[in-house]
Formats: C-alpha cells, sequence, structure tokens
C-alpha cells in the first residue's frame, strides 16, 4: 500500500476496528478492510468508501459487545464454581473468613454512619457559617474558657458592635405543665424571639415572627404538642405551668434534629425568665448561652478583635475577663466546651 493510499485510510475508524475485532485475526483483517476500501474509493469515489467502512464498524459493534459479554458471564461463571468448591472443600476456614470480612464490613459502615452523623452537626441551619457562640475567658488560677454569659451581653453586643447583626440568648429551664387533667414534666428553654431568625428551625403551626412576642406565649415541638394535645389543634390553647402562670401555645415547631448542638420540647420568651427571677439583666453572673450573628463580610477575626475587651468596660464580677466567637459548626467537635 502507497503513502498516498495510507493517507486516505480513515484513522479514527480503524481505531474503532482495533478495539472491535478479535486479538489473533485483527493485522489481517484490518489489512483487508483497508484494500477494500481502497477499490471503493476508485469505484464509488471518497464519500461512499468511507461511507461503506464506517457502516461496517457500526455493524460490528453489537457482535462485539455480544462476545465480550458472553465471555465475562462464561468467566464469571467458571470463577465462581471454583470459589463455591473451595468453600465446600474448606468448610472451616470459609467459616472464619466471611465471617471476619462481614463482622469487618459491618463495622466499617457502622463507623462511617457514625461519623457522618457526628460531622453533620448544626450543618442543617441555613445561616450557620455566620452563626457564633460567644465564650468567655476568665483568669483564675489559670484561665477558664465556659460558653455561658452574662444576661446583658446579647443585647449590648448587637447595640454597641456594628458588625454583630442579631443575637440570640438561651437558657434551659423544666416545667411542669398541666392540660386538663394531666400532667407533662418536659425541658425546654427561654430565649429571644430573634432566635428563629438565625437558626433554622421550622415552624408547622404558628407564625415565627410573633410566635414569641406576649411573655406568656410559648411554642411546642411536634412532639409534645402531640403528646399534650393528641389530635386537638394546639393553637390558641392554655397550659398551666407551675402553680401560678397560663401560658397560650402560639406555635408548634418540627422535632429538633438529633444533630443538633440544643434540643428542647418548648420555647418561651425570655422576658418571662426575667419575670422569675432569672438574671437577665444583671452583669454579675453567667447564666446564659449567648449565640450572634455576624453581618455580610465580616471575618471571625475582625469580630474577635472588636469583643476581645468589650466586658472590661461592664459592671461584672471577674477582675479580667475577655470574650471570643466559636463557630456554629465548630461547636459539636469543637473543644469540648460546655
Amino acid at each position: 500500500m502507497t503513502n498516498r493510499e495510507r493517507y486516505f485510510q480513515p484513522k479514527l475508524g480503524r481505531r474503532f476496528l482495533w478495539f472491535l475485532l478479535p486479538d489473533d485475526e485483527r493485522e489481517s483483517l484490518i489489512g483487508d478492510f483497508d484494500e477494500i476500501f481502497q477499490e471503493k474509493i476508485k469505484d464509488t469515489g471518497k464519500l461512499a468508501a468511507l461511507f461503506w467502512y464506517w457502516s461496517q464498524v457500526i455493524f460490528l459493534v453489537p457482535s462485539s459487545l455480544k462476545k465480550s459479554t458472553y465471555w465475562s458471564v462464561l468467566m464469571f461463571r467458571n470463577y465462581l464454581k471454583i470459589a463455591l468448591r473451595n468453600l465446600v472443600r474448606h468448610k472451616g476456614f470459609s467459616f472464619l473468613n466471611i465471617t471476619g470480612l462481614s463482622i469487618g464490613m459491618v463495622c466499617t459502615i457502622l463507623i462511617l454512619f457514625w461519623v457522618q452523623h457526628e460531622l453533620s452537626f448544626d450543618r442543617y441551619h441555613k445561616n450557620g457559617k455566620k452563626v457564633y457562640r460567644v465564650l468567655q475567658h476568665i483568669q483564675y488560677a489559670e484561665v477558664v474558657t465556659w460558653a455561658i454569659n452574662q444576661g446583658p451581653l446579647g443585647p449590648a453586643l448587637k447595640e454597641e458592635i456594628p458588625e454583630i447583626e442579631e443575637q440570640a440568648r438561651f437558657c434551659f429551664t423544666q416545667w411542669r405543665m398541666k392540660y386538663n387533667e394531666n400532667v407533662f414534666v418536659e425541658l425546654g428553654g427561654y430565649t429571644d424571639p430573634s432566635l428563629f431568625k438565625m437558626f433554622t428551625i421550622p415552624f408547622t403551626k404558628g407564625d415565627p415572627d410573633t410566635a414569641l412576642a406576649d411573655p406568656r406565649s410559648m411554642v411546642l415541638t411536634e412532639e409534645v404538642a402531640q403528646k399534650i394535645f393528641g389530635d386537638e389543634d394546639p393553637i390558641g390553647k392554655i397550659i398551666h405551668v407551675g402553680s401560678d402562670y397560663d401560658f397560650k401555645v402560639t406555635g408548634v415547631l418540627q422535632d429538633i434534629p438529633d444533630n443538633s448542638h440544643f434540643r428542647f420540647k418548648f420555647l418561651a420568651n425570655m422576658d418571662f425568665a426575667k419575670e422569675v427571677g432569672r438574671t437577665v439583666d444583671y452583669w454579675k453572673n453567667s447564666h446564659f448561652t449567648t449565640y450572634v450573628q455576624l453581618a455580610d463580610n465580616v471575618s471571625i477575626e475582625e469580630a474577635n478583635k472588636k469583643i476581645y475587651n468589650f466586658l472590661d468596660a461592664k459592671p461584672t464580677l471577674e477582675d479580667w475577663e475577655k470574650l471570643s466567637l466559636q463557630p456554629l459548626f465548630d461547636i459539636h467537635l469543637g473543644s469540648g466546651i460546655g
């Protein structure tokens, strides 16, 4: 074959043929294709010859795939027979191997699920990248760090530091609740209504903008609402709390997921915490967890510089108290600060 004839060979088509044809016949068959291709060029022209060449390549694809599949299945059947014979011949050894492999795979899968769960904590909050927990560092014999703060801290940070867009305080409480003749004891918390702006806590009933507007209003999780009211609509119902207080149910929340660093069954307004004697306006006692949301394009380094000495000018109890921010996503697997 001359160099001129080789020039007119469909190079891409020859590459396809190389993969489609059997190994032992590949070179001779490709040579035959080339010769016929050259004859077609002389008889019918190059375009018709190319059409013929590619049609032959396309016609070979199904048969090649069929042969490949056939041999793959045949090989698999042979390997399976050999494996089964070895299993039957060496029962004890096979049992140990299979058992060990199964246990290893189960443990690996369980560990993967556990790691995935641990890494997912608080990731469902839409504003999570901008939300931080305020840490307090106090000098005793050594520096002690904790995640509780003074009651007035959150509002003061929002008012005095422009980089802080929003704040919400939270503290746990346990209530004895009575509805009709049924009594329930549940763990919940006092908070600011702004909590619903910062965190993704979906409502199934009620309006998050007004649910905690009244100091005697409360919101329940679906679990507790079902436990107390059954199939009744809880909105507007009155629950007797403790021995002296009546609360109106103004909202129902989706149950807090397990991958949240804090969970509760109900929420009440921080103003009621003040009414029952919690140190909401008192700078000399740390009892509240404070969360802040930074404005867009504000870095944690910038915010930390602003808040580090914030307590120096406040009437706090300790002589040396400093503040810093802990990213929401770092709380669960972070420093272990409670």
